[in-house]
């Protein structure tokens, strides 16, 4: 994405013309990126979450949250699953097409629900590895 965006700059200041293909591209790889880096995020537990009241709490309480912090993306990765559908039959029935690739526009829409699907794989995963962390019994101390 970056050379990509690099040369249509250098094309656009050099030689006064836009590689108009290179910013659909651009778009296109950006849309799919997001949804697999975010499912990539969650993966790594590199998501923001809020570790001071999980880290003081008893572990009880981290099973809890961490349970109630799993509902509510998946909750909210159900709504834009559920309305991601509406946008693709939308872009299908139009035949929509990019105008410089002449690419179906639902190229790039089909990154929502797959990436939803991706992201919430990876909530269970990281929900079931953190109850797992919160549950084990830790370790004495001492010697």
């Amino acid at each position: 994405m970056t050379i990509m965006n690099f040369a249509n700059v250098l094309s656009r200041y050099l030689l006064n013309m836009s590689i108009s293909a290179s910013e659909e591209l651009i778009i296109c790889v950006f849309v799919w990126m997001s949804m697999f880096g975010a499912a990539t995020a969650y993966k790594r537990g590199a998501h923001f979450a809020m570790g001071l009241l999980a880290e003081s709490a008893s572990p009880k309480f981290r099973r809890i949250l961490t349970i109630l912090g799993a509902v509510s993306s998946l909750i909210m990765i159900a709504v834009l699953f559920y309305y991601s559908f509406d946008m693709i039959k939308s872009q299908i029935a139009s035949g929509q097409r990019t105008a410089a690739l002449r690419m179906p526009v639902y190229y790039q829409g089909l990154a929502i629900p797959i990436g939803c699907v991706m992201i919430a794989i990876r909530v269970i995963q990281a929900t079931v590895i953190d109850i797992k962390k919160w549950s084990a019994p830790k370790a004495q101390g001492g010697r």
